[in-house]
């Protein structure tokens, strides 16, 4: 089902850099991001591109669902969209954190904790993408031989402006190992 909240901002996103559209890129979109895991995933993302035009496109809202189902490679122009909801959008933040408790150096036969992360706003590219490969490679640079951290420690959060340290905007990332902290670049 569309969360309005949780998936509005991914396409309004798209929408926003790519002015030229049809419904099958919005359906793409949507399923590039992973976050349909149920057993029917297209005809979920179907629906929901469905919603998400009829609520933002005067002319989708007047059309049958059967006409609609015929304008699927059909170009929709960003000017179509109601305006207001691009115009009033409010930021949103998200903090990406990869956090252990332990990890296994296999040459010291040690573990450490880390904790690096990064906050990006709803207006960067990025914004919905994993950055777990980013992180686990900013500490790898820390600590070479580091060859695992348990993927169950990444966690990509929504955040309230206050929560937000304006030094760790991505592409800037704290990294923390054992209570020393870091100022990391991650790869732009």
């Amino acid at each position: 089902m569309f969360e309005q909240n949780k998936y509005k901002i991914p396409l309004d996103n798209f929408i926003s850099n790519n002015p030229n559209f049809t419904r099958t890129d919005l359906e793409n979109q949507l399923s590039r991001l992973g976050i349909y895991t149920g057993a029917t995933p297209n005809r979920s993302i179907n629906r929901d591109v469905l919603k998400y035009l009829r609520k933002n496109v005067e002319s989708f809202d007047e059309k049958s669902t059967e006409e609609i189902r015929k304008t699927k490679d059909e170009p929709i122009s960003d000017e179509e969209f109601a305006r207001d909801d691009f115009i009033d959008r409010e930021i949103q933040w998200r903090r990406k954190l990869l956090k252990t408790g332990q990890t296994s150096n296999p040459k010291w036969k040690t573990s450490t904790n880390i904790e690096i992360y990064t906050f990006i706003n709803s207006d960067d590219s990025k914004f919905d993408s994993d950055l777990y490969d980013e992180l686990f490679e900013a500490v790898q640079k820390k600590i070479p031989f580091l060859t695992e951290i348990d993927s169950d420690g990444y966690s990509d959060n929504l955040v309230d402006e206050y929560e937000i340290d304006s030094s760790f905007i991505y592409p800037t990332a704290n990294l923390i190992i054992s209570g020393t902290k870091y100022t990391i670049e991650l790869k732009w």
